[in-house]
């Protein structure tokens, strides 16, 4: 099943689940789902809560483990389009950028931009995807992908200089 197809059955589910619960629908759901690689995908984030705020979802659970390092920017964009849907997603991730980064942010945001490149490559949707099998998620990022992310720390390394906070901050979503 393609992902724009488990993206359809989806709505029709919660569209289903409003009905049946006279319109008072709270969903559960994953984020990062607890990847050992960044599963990272704000702007897909960004239009499912628009579309669960414009079908009448109530609020929603997300379920997930403390994973900073491989998808902080998503809770952060998460949080806060839960109280204003339309807030602009590229807006939040420079501002969570550059609160961070400082003079490194433009390359983590190159850095984080590209793991949502490679989320979203065209493939099989599935539910539950690579839960738990490191093989699964680990082949979703080509030798290039790699290249390129190491490249985007070093830059970042070279911009933040002496500055030990930033740099701890970079080696903490680098480690």
């Amino acid at each position: 099943m393609a992902a724009a197809d488990t993206n359809a059955v989806d709505l029709e589910a919660d569209k289903r689940w409003l009905e049946v619960t006279n319109g008072n629908l709270y969903r559960y759901d994953y984020y990062s789902f607890e990847w050992l690689v960044p599963r990272y995908y704000p702007h897909r984030l960004a239009e499912d809560i628009r579309r669960m705020r414009d079908i009448g979802v109530k609020g929603i659970f997300a379920d997930d483990g403390p994973l900073w390092p491989t998808v902080g920017p998503s809770y952060y964009v998460v949080g806060k389009l839960w109280w204003d849907p339309d807030r602009d997603v590229d807006e939040l991730l420079d501002e969570f950028n550059h609160t961070l980064f400082g003079p490194a942010a433009a390359a983590m945001a190159r850095y984080w931009a590209r793991h949502e490149k490679v989320w979203l490559k065209k493939r099989p949707g599935m539910w539950f995807e690579g839960n738990g099998i490191i093989n699964q998620q680990a082949e979703k990022f080509s030798p290039a992908d790699l290249e390129y992310l190491d490249q985007q720390f070093q830059e970042a390394y070279r911009r933040v200089g002496t500055d030990e906070l930033i740099q701890r901050r970079i080696r903490f979503i680098e480690g």
